[in-house]
């Protein structure tokens, strides 16, 4: 029987990109955040489009961890960007992951903000 991960950490890369000094301490990297503690209220998205089941089996399926983006989520844990990312997570049966935290208010996170995917 072959065993899942509960965590796959998210390539250094993304947050050396996420932590750079020019975006001002804007967004910081939390390691390890239960899956479970990720709250959704899409009024804070950046889009408001359904979940695709379609993208979410493709994504299962192709699963690489070098192109793996962390979710976006503020300070409480509300996802703001990532969705289809986050299902993907909990079909792969992961408990812990990795997130980017937006530390910008509303106004400057929501349509304004461009999306990772």
């Amino acid at each position: 029987m072959k065993t899942r991960k509960q965590y796959i950490p998210t390539l250094n890369y993304w947050h050396s990109m996420f932590l750079n000094p020019s975006f001002g301490g804007r967004w910081t990297i939390e390691n390890r955040i239960p899956v479970s503690e990720i709250k959704i209220d899409k009024s804070l998205f950046s889009f408001q489009n359904e979940v695709s089941e379609g993208q979410v089996d493709s994504m299962v399926e192709e699963f690489n961890i070098e192109y793996w983006i962390p979710i976006t989520v503020n300070p409480e844990y509300f996802l703001l960007d990532g969705q289809h990312r986050l299902q993907t997570v909990k079909r792969l049966g992961l408990k812990y992951i990795d997130v980017i935290v937006d530390h910008g208010d509303v106004e400057t996170t929501g349509s304004k903000r461009s999306c990772y995917g």
